[in-house]
């Protein structure tokens, strides 16, 4: 049993997708600020938000670490993308 079948139940990957599809209506829904500031692979495609989110379990907490690796992130996307993390687990 890994990490995230303990913490998440064994359903997890079906909870990824549930997070996945929430985070890309998000992505949508504010694809003007996505657009400008996400950053593009070697093969020239743009980047989307599902390349630069992180989910982590610290082991010496219990704590559950979801982040995204994109600077000056408003607040209301924040919150948006946050939402669906509780939302989806």
């Amino acid at each position: 049993m890994t990490t995230f079948d303990k913490l998440f139940g064994g359903d997890h990957a079906d909870k990824m997708a549930i997070l996945d599809e929430k985070l890309k209506i998000i992505q949508e829904k504010h694809s003007k600020w996505f657009n400008e500031r996400l950053d593009y692979f070697e093969d020239g495609r743009q980047m989307s938000i599902l390349d630069v989110r992180s989910i982590a379990y610290n082991n010496s907490n219990g704590q559950v670490i979801f982040r995204f690796n994109i600077e000056d992130l408003p607040a209301e996307i924040e919150a948006e993308l946050r939402e669906a993390f509780q939302e989806s687990f």
